[in-house]
C-alpha cells in the first residue's frame, strides 16, 4: 500500500503552515533546527528556544526569511522562557 504522504510537499514553498505560530523547543540543533529550517521554509513564524543561547542564535541566523524574523529564546531555571536580547 502506497504512503499517503508525498514527501515533495518538504521540497517546495507554499501555504501548508504559512502564518501559524510555531514554538520549536531544542531549537539550537538537529531536530529541532531542520523543523524550524522546514517551517519558515513554509511561511510560519517560530519562536525557537534551547538552553543554549548561542546554538538557538545560530538557528535563528539559518532560517532568516523574508517575513519577520523568528524570536529567540532561552529557557531560566527560575521561570518560564524569556525573550533574550
Amino acid at each position: 500500500m502506497a504512503s499517503p504522504f508525498d514527501p515533495s510537499v518538504l521540497e517546495r514553498p507554499g501555504p501548508l503552515i504559512e502564518g501559524r505560530m510555531a514554538v520549536i523547543t531544542v531549537g539550537g540543533g538537529g531536530i529541532g533546527a531542520a523543523t524550524a529550517a522546514l517551517f519558515a521554509l513554509h511561511g510560519a513564524h517560530l519562536v525557537i528556544a534551547d538552553i543554549d543561547e548561542a546554538l538557538s542564535a545560530a538557528t535563528v541566523a539559518q532560517v532568516s526569511t523574508d517575513g519577520p524574523p523568528p524570536e529567540r529564546c532561552r529557557w531560566s531555571p527560575a521561570g518560564p522562557l524569556t525573550k533574550s536580547e
